[in-house]
C-alpha cells in the first residue's frame, strides 16, 4: 500500500542498482544508497554513487546501517572514509539506519547508537538524519526518552507508512523522509520526501483511522534547501 504526498519529492533509494534507470525512473528528482553496515562497504556503493551523480548532480546522499556488534566510532568512520572516497557529501545530510535486529533493547545498545551519531556529525559536520521505523525503534525507546536526543533529529521513516509516533512524537516535527513504494526494481525502492502539512485531518483523509494522526512539519531551513535542491528537478 502506498500514498501519495501533496507535493512530494520523489528520491530513488537504492540497493542494488545497474546505474541506468527505466523510463519510470524518470519522475525521480535525487538518489540515496547504503554505503556501509558497521566497518564493512557495500561493493556497489561507489559504482552506484558516481553513477547518480550524472542524473542527479549533488542531489545525492547515503546511508550507514548501525550495528551494535561492531564498536560506533569506528563505524562513524569508516562511514566518512566511504563518503570521501566518492567525493564527499551529497546535499542530502547524513543518515544513520537504526535498524538492527541483533541488538538488543537496552540503555547499552541506545548509548552505542549515540555515540555514533555524535562521532557521524562531527566528521560530517551537520546533523545526521536517523532512520527507523516503530517496529524496530520500540525496543529503544523507553531509554532514549530520558538519555538522548534521537528526537532532535530528523527521521526517515522506514515503513510505508509513518508510523514511528511514540513516545517522544519523533515524527511530529520532525519526519524528513517516508518510504512509500516497495516495488521499484528487485532489491531495491524509492522514498520520498514528503512536504511539510499542518492540516489536523490530513493523515485520516489518506489512512482511514484518526488515532494515526501526523501532523508533518520540517525544520524550515532543511525543508527549504532539500525543496530547492530537489523540486526543480521534479
Amino acid at each position: 500500500m502506498s500514498h501519495e504526498f501533496p507535493g512530494g519529492i520523489t528520491v530513488f533509494d537504492s540497493r542494488y542498482w545497474s546505474g541506468v534507470l527505466p523510463i519510470e525512473g524518470q519522475k525521480y528528482s535525487g538518489y540515496i544508497a547504503k554505503a556501509t553496515q558497521g566497518e564493512w562497504t557495500t561493493p556497489e556503493f561507489p559504482i552506484q554513487y558516481r553513477a547518480a551523480e550524472l542524473l542527479y548532480g549533488d542531489a545525492r546522499g547515503a546511508y550507514c546501517f548501525h550495528r551494535a556488534a561492531q564498536d560506533p566510532v569506528a563505524s562513524a568512520k569508516h562511514y566518512h572514509q566511504a563518503m570521501l572516497s566518492v567525493g564527499g557529501y551529497g546535499k542530502i545530510p547524513p543518515v544513520l539506519d537504526l535498524e538492527d535486529t541483533r541488538a538488543p533493547g537496552n540503555l547499552e545498545t541506545v548509548d552505542h547508537m549515540w555515540v555514533q551519531l555524535q562521532e557521524m556529525e562531527q566528521l560530517a559536520g551537520e546533523e545526521v538524519l536517523c532512520y527507523s521505523a516503530q517496529w524496530i525503534w520500540a525496543r529503544w525507546a523507553l531509554y532514549v526518552q530520558s538519555r538522548h536526543g534521537f528526537y532532535d533529529r530528523m527521521l526517515w521513516e522506514a515503513d510505508p507508512e509513518p508510523d514511528t509516533r511514540e513516545p517522544g512524537d519523533w515524527t511530529k516535527d520532525k519526519l524528513a523522509l517516508i518510504q512509500t513504494k516497495l516495488d521499484f526494481n528487485p532489491g531495491g525502492f524509492n522514498a520520498d520526501i514528503d512536504e511539510s502539512s499542518v492540516n489536523p485531518n490530513w493523515w485520516a483523509e489518506r489512512m482511514g483511522d484518526e488515532e494515526e494522526l501526523i501532523t508533518v512539519e520540517f525544520p524550515t531551513d532543511t525543508y527549504n534547501a532539500l525543496k530547492e535542491l530537489l523540486c526543480d528537478r521534479a
